[in-house]
């Protein structure tokens, strides 16, 4: 009897495991999907390339996750999605003009896709260029809105530009929309000190 029930068990837990063939396995590894998706390339779906292209940027190949990516664009032409993703592979490669050129065409796509914007920030703070963030970031002002985030980078950057008269709206700004940044009072009392009102930087140091 005893012997029967164990029997019976094993045989519903082996028709579960056929039926839910998720539960009978761990996850495929990033070697394993490259081995198994990666020659049949040109019959894969969407999906599946997407699977294929990351599991190639987890390993740290990002020149076939580019090539991933592109085969992408001929089924998707206009995804930001995948330009981005193009981009951040191109940033890790070293290939800054063309992930510049890449990202800024998935922001032509859709103004609103941060994650473009996220990996332009990223290239332009590496290469120290204050002008360009700048820019970035009025533009997101402009189609985002006035974000905490936003005003106080531009609050940053126009201090150290020495732009004086919009560091000091934006400095404004950005204390009144977040009170606890204190890059926002710092740079306030900078801009007071550089333009002769010493005695009032001093009053935002201790604010």
């Amino acid at each position: 009897m005893k012997h029967g029930v164990v029997r019976l068990i094993l045989s519903l837990s082996l028709s579960f495991l056929d039926i839910y063939p998720a539960f009978s396995a761990q996850p495929p590894t990033n070697e394993e999907i490259v081995q198994r998706l990666s020659p049949k390339i040109e019959q894969l779906n969407r999906k599946e390339l997407i699977e294929l292209a990351k599991a190639y940027s987890a390993l740290g190949n990002s020149a076939e996750a580019v090539k991933t990516y592109t085969a992408i664009l001929a089924i998707a032409t206009k995804s930001p999605e995948t330009l981005t993703a193009i981009g951040t592979e191109q940033i890790k490669m070293g290939k800054e003009i063309e992930a510049r050129q890449t990202l800024k065409t998935a922001v032509e796509i859709n103004k609103k896709y941060l994650p473009a914007y996220r990996q332009l920030i990223r290239l332009y703070e590496k290469r120290k260029n204050k002008y360009e963030l700048r820019m970035i970031y009025a533009d997101l002002v402009s189609i985002l809105g006035n974000k905490p985030e936003y005003i106080t980078n531009l609050c940053d950057l126009t201090t150290a530009e020495g732009l004086f008269d919009q560091a000091m709206a934006y400095c404004k700004f950005g204390m009144e929309l977040n009170s606890t940044e204190p890059k926002n009072f710092v740079n306030m009392a900078i801009v007071l000190r550089e333009t002769g009102k010493a005695t009032e930087a001093e009053s935002h140091l201790k604010s």
